[in-house]
């Protein structure tokens, strides 16, 4: 009801200008309520996840999620973006499209950044997954050598000691 009254509260809406937000703003907390609007937007409907992927959003995100660190606001920041992208990539018409040319390697430096960081690092795991799954030059690209040299590095740092886990088509494993 309120929304018909006050169109800016319409979730379409409220998407769009949080992506206006995200690309104009440079105000910490601006970003991180844009990126709580859309996290938000994504979780509750498809077409918001549909209207996401069509004005490019993912790669905007991408770019944000390049500029972030370790910090406490960025590491929110982040946490947010990685929920954002999980709630498209649930649509497997959609992970074409969340799969951008530099996907990959955003992704694959979070999950080294933030191995430590539970909430980061599972999710992000879970959309490099999905992303992998579904997308062959992605996991083409992520099957070069020093990339499977990364994730080799970080499966040692996470796997429990003594195990000897080993990550697909690598020739490395946990051992030392």
């Amino acid at each position: 009801m309120h929304a018909i009254r006050n169109p800016s509260l319409v979730l379409g809406e409220r998407t769009r200008v949080a992506l206006y937000e995200l690309r104009t703003s440079k105000r910490l907390t601006e970003i991180t309520d844009a990126a709580i609007t859309l996290e938000m937007s994504t979780r509750l409907s498809r077409n918001c996840c549909v209207a996401f992927v069509n004005v490019g959003a993912p790669s905007i995100l991408y770019e944000l999620l390049g500029t972030c660190n370790r910090s406490l606001p960025h590491v929110e920041i982040v946490r947010i973006v990685l929920l954002t992208l999980r709630n498209v990539s649930k649509h497997k018409d959609l992970l074409n499209d969340v799969a951008t040319p530099g996907s990959g390697g955003v992704i694959l430096d979070l999950v080294q950044m933030f191995r430590d960081k539970d909430d980061v690092f599972v999710v992000a795991l879970i959309i490099f997954s999905r992303l992998l799954r579904y997308n062959k030059k992605l996991k083409e690209t992520c099957s070069q050598p020093e990339n499977m040299k990364r994730l080799t590095h970080v499966l040692k740092k996470v796997a429990p000691s003594g195990s000897d886990l080993r990550i697909p088509g690598s020739r490395h494993g946990t051992s030392k």
